[in-house]
């Protein structure tokens, strides 16, 4: 279901990152690229790699269940989204 969705989707399970394909179309990278939170990180957020990761474990550790929230997003050409 999740692979269907017209807007991007991001899971995380175990560790791994799992994108469906309007994610991926969305950041120009494909799934495997992404596979971890380090990687999406560094890849989509650039400078604030290291600050945005730290932001989405903190907000992991609060075990709050789904979130859903909008960022800015560096692609893989160099756009923002």
């Amino acid at each position: 279901m999740i692979e269907e969705l017209p807007a991007g989707a991001v899971l995380r399970e175990d560790g791994r990152l799992t994108l469906n394909r309007a994610a991926e179309a969305i950041t120009g990278y494909a799934r495997r690229e992404l596979a971890t939170l380090e990687a999406w990180c560094t890849a989509l957020h650039g400078e604030e790699a290291r600050e945005r990761q730290s932001q989405y474990e903190t907000n992991l550790s609060l075990e709050q269940g789904a979130q859903r929230f909008s960022l800015a997003l560096t692609r893989k050409d160099g756009t923002s989204y």
